[in-house]
């Protein structure tokens, strides 16, 4: 039908399914962009590391295109988690970092604190959610 961007996560339990529909499509790889997450729980390096090789194997993908951490925690250090995304950037097994409900401040230090190239917050918004400063600050 045309759709190449796919929205994957552990959580959604659809990381299997996808990889063998990706397969059968008999389209190049490169022609899908999919995105995962990993879940707030795993965002210490290690746990992020188990995490996303997990969601490789299940979804038999050789890369992620975008890798969001789902939801911010704040008992982990971004940080942290953000220079473990990196390392996995650098390693090819994701293309892209980003983040996912992360409000203004912890996007600005992702950014500027951190010099972490930030793909995309992926966030709720609409007429009853604006969030305009977020808005102002991505564009």
């Amino acid at each position: 039908m045309g759709y190449r961007h796919i929205d994957i996560a552990q959580e959604y339990r659809n990381e299997a399914e996808v990889g063998r529909a990706i397969k059968v499509t008999h389209i190049s790889r490169e022609e899908f962009f999919v995105t995962t997450k990993v879940e707030r729980s795993l965002l210490e390096a290690d746990n992020l590391y188990l995490s996303v090789e997990s969601s490789l194997i299940k979804s038999e993908l050789e890369y992620i295109d975008l890798l969001l951490i789902h939801w911010p925690n704040p008992q982990v250090p971004s940080d942290q988690t953000i220079e473990s995304m990196l390392i996995l950037k650098e390693q090819g097994k994701v293309a892209n970092i980003g983040v996912r409900n992360f409000p203004l401040s912890l996007l600005k230090q992702a950014r500027e604190e951190y010099l972490a190239l930030i793909f995309c917050n992926q966030v709720e918004y609409h007429p009853l959610l604006g969030q305009f400063d977020l808005l102002d600050y991505a564009l």
